[in-house]
């Protein structure tokens, strides 16, 4: 929904259009390049956070919190900054897409991890390399958590907004609108994930490597 709120609400300029334009493109593939890096940054263990060790037993509350906000600050400072970095970038820009569409991912991706530390019934951790696995110890399982149904509620009101400016959209702004309801709409299907009965996991277990 903050995403949502950010696009109907932020500055658009003068001459604002979905088309194409050369700042725009170079924005998308300079967020799309740094978030694949990042990413795999954070996979090999490279850019996670100060604390690389498991959460301890006893902690719990506030405590809990500081240890899981430590496996991660780096990475997700770092995002944080990418997306400031493209808002000041486009500020001025007549082409929007990449800063929106940074936005969605950055809101669902927090929104999913947030509600995987609070605790989810349905979370499969094998995908997570060895040199990552301490951070299984910061996950909880559980059947309900309070975050989750808001996060459900505001992703579907995001897709369901998206989606409606997509189909009175016309010309290139058509395009635009309907990337951005595609991402909301993967958004949410990750978070119905985390609740249905059903292992995510096991649609790349092909790819996983055998840890025998």
């Amino acid at each position: 929904m903050a995403a949502g709120l950010w696009i109907s609400g932020w500055h658009r300029p003068p001459g604002f259009s979905w088309g194409a334009a050369p700042l725009s493109e170079i924005l998308r593939d300079l967020g799309q390049s740094f978030r694949q890096k990042s990413l795999l940054a954070f996979l090999t263990g490279r850019m996670t956070g100060p604390r690389k060790t498991a959460c301890p037993s006893e902690a719990r509350g506030f405590q809990r919190l500081k240890a899981a906000v430590g496996v991660v600050a780096h990475h997700e400072l770092a995002l944080l900054l990418t997306l400031l970095a493209l808002v000041v970038l486009s500020w001025n820009a007549t082409n929007l897409v990449a800063v929106y569409a940074f936005s969605i991912l950055f809101g669902m991706r927090l929104s999913a991890k947030l509600n995987i530390f609070l605790g989810v019934p349905n979370f499969d951790p094998e995908m997570l390399p060895p040199q990552l696995a301490y951070l299984r110890t910061y996950f909880r399982q559980r059947p309900f958590n309070a975050l989750m149904p808001f996060s459900l509620a505001a992703g579907i009101a995001l897709t369901g907004w998206l989606g409606v400016e997509a189909l009175a959209a016309q010309g290139d702004a058509t395009i635009g609108w309907s990337l951005l309801t595609g991402l909301a709409l993967l958004g949410v299907v990750e978070h119905l994930f985390l609740v249905l009965p059903f292992r995510d996991g096991a649609l790349w277990r092909w790819a996983l490597p055998s840890r025998a």
